[in-house]
């Protein structure tokens, strides 16, 4: 856990890094740099988040490329609630 001063954020480590105190002393530093930089997020993350746009027309490639892996392998993939739900307009 790693607390930002406005939230609370749960880090995620590969167990290698949970076990060397030199590399997790590094990824702290480097994480209170960036949220310090960031006002309270990580800098490097906001800047990827604004980066990763996916058009329309490739997500619907995206998804039809996992498709068809998916089936591939004999797997039946079908939306999830949570998925089905979003695409429910509601009054």
């Amino acid at each position: 856990m790693l607390n930002t001063g406005d939230e609370i954020a749960r880090i995620e480590i590969p167990e290698w890094v949970a076990r060397d105190r030199a590399q997790l002393s590094v990824l702290h530093a480097t994480l209170v740099d960036q949220c310090l930089k960031g006002f309270g997020y990580p800098a490097v993350l906001a800047r990827a988040d604004d980066r990763a746009v996916i058009s329309l027309g490739d997500r619907g490639v995206l998804d039809t490329l996992v498709q068809q892996e998916l089936a591939r392998r004999g797997v039946v993939a079908r939306p999830s609630a949570k998925l089905s739900r979003k695409q429910v307009r509601t009054v």
